[in-house]
């Protein structure tokens, strides 16, 4: 198997103006719970169980305890793209649900407020040409046509290697008030 590709980050906030709440579940990547061969962080979808399964390795978004891997905490998430026998399998988490094959996501956490931006911390080492990113959309369910609206959103696009945990932070653009 080949590292394409390699992302680890902790403690994900959402900023809100004039209030201290985070949406975001388990936002410093604290909690896992084991799956048998892999582990899974809580609140988190991953595609780990098809990867697991494919190329029998803990999958594409792993639990990391190594001190130079952890920024705040005693864990970190950090995702890996991979060759597997199905192909390439991209690093990635999500708080809603991946779709196995498709890798749509869908779902993710329901609240109420408008946040600001987004910020975390991550470092970050890619191979060849590849890009690491960061996003977040924001939605809600138009009744009226039975789907969901987008009215917001940010990303987070990294193409250097960044060997020490960095900051980052992005303001979410909203299309709608």
């Amino acid at each position: 198997m080949k590292k394409a590709i390699l992302i680890l980050i902790t403690n994900l906030t959402l900023i809100f103006p004039g209030q201290s709440q985070n949406a975001i579940p388990n936002p410093g990547f604290e909690s896992w719970t084991s799956q048998g061969s892999y582990d899974e962080p809580n609140g988190w979808g991953t595609i780990n169980q098809q990867v697991s399964s494919a190329c029998f390795c803990k999958g594409t978004a792993v639990k990391t305890t190594s001190a130079s891997d952890v920024h705040s905490g005693v864990l970190a998430i950090k995702l890996k793209t991979l060759n597997v026998l199905l192909g390439i399998a991209p690093g990635i988490a999500a708080t809603g649900t991946i779709n196995q094959t498709t890798q749509a996501i869908d779902g993710g956490e329901p609240f109420n407020w408008r946040p600001s931006a987004l910020t975390g911390w991550y470092k970050y080492t890619p191979v060849s040409t590849d890009t690491g990113s960061v996003s977040i959309t924001l939605s809600k369910w138009n009744s009226s046509k039975n789907q969901r609206d987008q009215i917001g959103s940010a990303k987070f696009i990294q193409t250097s290697s960044v060997t020490t945990y960095t900051q980052f932070s992005v303001c979410i653009d909203y299309s709608s008030t």
